[in-house]
């Protein structure tokens, strides 16, 4: 298998991959692409199938790209981001016997509290995968039941009148409901959609611009546009890491790099002297302000702007760096200036292993990765998170 979930074989000595084929499988395929160094495919017919592979009820999954390796076991697709993540590892950092100390996984469907659907032609739906193409849906098998509700609601009101919007953000949190969409929206879908929160083309329309959730006894406030993690149950894992970790040392100071509406940094700031958070989206940055007034949490400071940037500001005595970059990892002028800072540990949240890969190589002359746990935030996708932890030489 390959690191997004395709099978692999070999067609005159020329490497193929092959969509929706396991290790192990004959198959008759077909050649959908053709390039210079390799080809792509698709199954035709199963002619012998693997243990691990399993029907998924979703009639889009094969379509709409959002559900990669869904006709797997879940115990496969466990194994599989395991070996993904530790293969990652050996072949681009110096840890060659590397192993993940720990994977957690969750088995529900209808985990995602958030969902990005589209409208073309007045259909709703995903995004065809490499295309623009939309695929109508009424129903998604991954996420909140409540949110299906409101997709239902959605296409039964473009059934009798159109929408002029190109893209709709739905979060659902406690059964709380906010909607974003990128236009101005008329007063009887507002009215028809009843008893939600709408942010329309930047303007709230209706109720509030924001939902509430709990995470170790603190509220917090996440806006139509802010980042927050869109498992409920494994972001509690992910983050009851990193809390357990702090808690079994005597940090003082603390830097959280890519805060987002700093859930992280809150979470962890009753365990700590005092805690800085740097963040370039301004709405996060304003969503993580109100938390920390909300939960009367004074130890707490949060900057606005890029981290590559701020950093100059902040260089001082931490003696624990948090990072939970975007996909594209840590610049390398960051990396330079964490080095400098020397911090005792640093702890690296990573949802792109190979990004992560290069950055633990960076920073490999002053810090050593001792642990790496794993947390399926994303069943039935190739998509895993990390919690590695490095410690100074």
């Amino acid at each position: 298998m390959d690191d997004f979930g395709r099978g692999i074989c070999f067609i005159n000595d020329k490497i193929t991959f092959v969509e929706n084929a396991l290790e192990g499988e004959i198959v008759d395929l077909e050649i959908i692409a053709s390039k210079k160094k390799y080809q792509e495919a698709k199954v035709l017919n199963l002619k012998k199938e693997s243990k691990d592979r399993v029907e998924y009820a979703c009639p889009y999954s094969f379509n709409c790209g959002g559900c990669h390796i869904a006709h797997m076991t879940y115990e496969a697709q466990l194994k599989f981001k395991k070996r993904k993540v530790e293969n990652i590892v050996r072949r681009y950092t110096s840890y060659k016997d590397f192993s993940i100390h720990s994977i957690f996984g969750c088995r529900n469907l209808y985990y995602r509290n958030k969902i990005t659907l589209h409208i073309k032609k007045q259909q709703l739906g995903y995004y065809q995968k490499k295309t623009n193409q939309v695929i109508a849906i009424d129903h998604c098998l991954l996420v909140h039941p409540k949110i299906n509700r409101v997709i239902k609601k959605i296409n039964q009101y473009l059934k009798k009148k159109p929408l002029y919007v190109k893209e709709i953000v739905i979060r659902c949190i406690n059964e709380d409901l906010l909607l974003w969409m990128d236009q101005d929206v008329p007063q009887d879908f507002i009215d028809y959609m009843g008893n939600v929160n709408i942010v329309a083309n930047g303007k709230t329309v209706l109720n509030h611009n924001f939902i509430e959730d709990d995470l170790f006894g603190n509220t917090f406030l996440i806006k139509e546009n802010s980042f927050y993690q869109v498992n409920k149950k494994q972001v509690e894992k992910l983050y009851g890491l990193i809390i357990d970790y702090v808690k079994e040392e005597p940090y003082q100071n603390v830097l959280d790099l890519y805060c987002g509406t700093g859930t992280i940094g809150i979470s962890v700031s009753s365990y700590v002297k005092k805690v800085v958070g740097i963040e370039c989206n301004s709405a996060s940055v304003s969503s993580a302000n109100k938390k920390k007034k909300r939960n009367h949490i004074v130890n707490i400071e949060f900057i606005e702007g890029k981290v590559e940037d701020q950093l100059e500001r902040v260089k001082g005595r931490f003696d624990l760096v948090i990072v939970d970059p975007p996909r594209s990892g840590l610049d390398k002028h960051s990396v330079s200036i964490i080095k400098e800072i020397r911090p005792k540990a640093i702890v690296y949240v990573s949802c792109d292993p190979m990004t992560l890969a290069r950055d633990i190589e960076l920073l490999k002359d002053q810090y050593e990765l001792k642990k790496m746990d794993l947390v399926d935030m994303f069943k039935n996708t190739y998509h895993v998170e990390s919690v590695s932890y490095l410690f100074q030489k």
